[in-house]
């Protein structure tokens, strides 16, 4: 759940910050996510 907050939140300063943007697209198109999120 506390991962979910930050992304949806990082999606609207990544508008505004590229650098955050960079960020975002690699822990979106992370398979490891999945795995912390079933755990």
């Amino acid at each position: 759940m506390a991962e979910v907050e930050p992304r949806a939140a990082g999606d609207q300063l990544a508008v505004k910050s590229p650098s955050t943007h960079r960020r975002l697209l690699p822990e979106k198109s992370r398979p490891r996510l999945n795995l912390e999120r079933r755990v």
